[in-house]
């Protein structure tokens, strides 16, 4: 899996020009109302900015974020359908409605409009953050090869930029190319020694190839730096329940939950401690558990599997 997700809405400039005395007020109190989280009144001060002057896409594009972040997708898109269509030059624009058509399940309309701001980005928009987000939607299109052909892209340029090392990784390693998954961590564990995550998802790896032992010793690094880190301690429980340290283990997994009491997989790794020490009451409770917490849906059947060996 991808470690981070990396979809985000940028603000356009608020500040922009004005048409006349009295939208220029009306922009800075829906500004004002914007900052504040107070989107139904931001949107009825911009609707009448764009009553007085239908071109005004300045308007009409922070309408969009308005509903946006009341959650309402459809009126967002057709805001930005509207500024787009006035303004067809502007990166950001083609950038936001991307991340609305995301919103809508609409993945191949999001990878269009993020290709279609490339050309436009220049200063305006970071290219890396267009081409890590068209590779987050053909991540999750099941395009894997076109998204690590962005991410390629990317670290062209900037051969140190951390989220494409990251991503990079995390697709690798889902195509079970661990040396070449390994080895770009290996690069942003140089350039990043103390970010946590890069160890923590190092650490993945090296359980997935069976070196235990070293996974451990990179949670070890990942706590020191995030002392609250749920998920490595999580996997560094069970990488000791690997190594046969099962009085470890549970601690760790214990740990984990105190910190993040919904981790599904944690619940699951506390029952495979359970059933080592003959525990099965315990293990079936945390298997439960588990279920509850959305194992399946995320991870596969494991969990049932179990169920049906231990709790009958």
């Amino acid at each position: 899996m991808r470690f981070y997700i990396t979809v985000i809405i940028l603000l356009s400039s608020i500040t922009g020009y004005a048409a006349g005395e009295d939208t220029m007020q009306m922009k800075k109190n829906a500004i004002n109302f914007f900052i504040q989280k107070k989107y139904d009144e931001a949107i009825e001060l911009y609707t009448k900015i764009i009553n007085v002057d239908g071109k005004r896409a300045d308007a009409i594009e922070m309408r969009g974020l308005a509903y946006n972040n009341l959650s309402e997708y459809k009126k967002a898109l057709a805001d930005y359908n509207m500024a787009i269509k006035l303004v067809p030059d502007n990166a950001i624009y083609y950038y936001n409605r991307g991340y609305f058509y995301y919103q809508l399940g609409m993945q191949d309309n999001a990878v269009e409009d993020y290709s279609r701001a490339i050309p436009y980005a220049a200063k305006i928009l970071s290219g890396a953050t267009l081409y890590i987000s068209r590779s987050n939607i053909k991540y999750y299109k099941h395009d894997v090869d076109g998204a690590l052909d962005d991410l390629r892209t990317i670290l062209k340029e900037d051969s140190t930029n951390y989220v494409a090392l990251i991503d990079i990784s995390a697709d690798l390693g889902e195509l079970k190319k661990y040396d070449e998954s390994i080895a770009y961590l290996e690069v942003a564990l140089r350039h990043y020694p103390e970010d946590y995550a890069v160890y923590t998802n190092l650490a993945q790896h090296y359980v997935t190839i069976n070196n235990f032992k070293y996974a451990v010793e990179l949670n070890n690094k990942a706590i020191i730096l995030k002392p609250t880190e749920p998920y490595a301690y999580n996997n560094r429980g069970f990488a000791k329940y690997k190594l046969n340290d099962l009085k470890g283990a549970l601690a760790d997994i214990n740990k984990s939950l105190e910190l993040y009491p919904a981790n599904s997989y944690a619940y699951k790794n506390r029952a495979l401690i359970y059933i080592a020490l003959k525990k099965t009451d315990l293990a079936c409770i945390d298997l439960k558990d588990a279920l509850k917490n959305g194992f399946t849906a995320t991870y596969g059947n494991e969990v049932n599997e179990l169920i049906a060996q231990y709790c009958k």
